[in-house]
């Protein structure tokens, strides 16, 4: 579950509410655009974004700057939080954005740890968890992008819509006698035999009345199955 808190209130995006705390401007500049925003406390993530296809129920953003990055990647914590996103996506069916935001070379002057570390760790996340990571300049840069995609996943959900709404159950095929026929008989000798069978016989009256020796003149019918088939047309069925 992405959402920890039930809210019934239809909305665009939610941000969690320490992201809300740290950085009010999103709120306010994606509110001013025109998207409904609510402030919420999120399971995993920054940002959520909800979407009404089949195959995806949401889009789950996690923001940080090269130096939480950094900070995350010296104290291993990239990794439990890797792995909890990986769960919420497959048990929930969201799809996980990793944002890098801000300049990669301010990163390198604050630490002394290599750049290239910090570049291994977002491969190994985007190849072995299967996230998508961006890398953004600024929080405007954020925001603009996030207005996209609510709208990128409100025009996959009408396109979805579309395409349904054109489907029409087309009339049930009326089963005619002979397909009963033939459905009869592929129940009791199989497709194949059963095809030979009216073939040679030509009805199911004289299918039933054949001997076993005339049964055995259809290709693919031994003495055994012949008997077997006798049996099966003759036998008296006892309570």
């Amino acid at each position: 579950m992405v959402i920890a808190q039930k809210t019934l209130i239809s909305f665009d995006i939610a941000i969690d509410s320490r992201e809300n705390t740290l950085n009010p401007i999103f709120k306010e500049a994606l509110s001013k655009q025109g998207l409904r925003v609510i402030v919420t406390k999120l399971e995993e993530g920054d940002f959520y974004l909800p979407s009404k296809t089949t195959h995806l129920v949401g889009v789950v953003v996690e923001r940080k700057t090269w130096d939480d990055l950094a900070s995350s990647v010296i104290d291993k914590r990239i990794w439990s939080q890797a792995n909890r996103l990986r769960e919420l996506s497959r048990e929930s069916r969201v799809k996980v954005y990793i944002v890098i935001e801000g300049d990669p070379y301010e990163i390198k002057e604050k630490r002394e740890m290599p750049f290239n570390a910090l570049l291994s760790v977002l491969d190994s996340i985007q190849n072995n968890y299967g996230f998508t990571v961006l890398f953004l300049p600024d929080k405007e840069t954020l925001i603009d992008w996030l207005k996209y995609m609510v709208h990128k996943l409100k025009e996959n959900t009408a396109k979805e819509e579309a395409k349904a709404s054109l489907i029409v159950q087309k009339p049930l095929k009326k089963t005619s006698i002979d397909d009963k026929i033939k459905a009869v008989v592929q129940v009791l000798a199989g497709p194949t035999i059963g095809e030979r069978l009216l073939r040679k016989f030509g009805s199911l009256k004289n299918i039933v009345n054949a001997s076993v020796s005339e049964l055995m003149t259809v290709e693919g019918i031994g003495e055994n199955r012949a008997k077997e088939l006798f049996l099966v047309f003759n036998k008296k069925v006892e309570e």
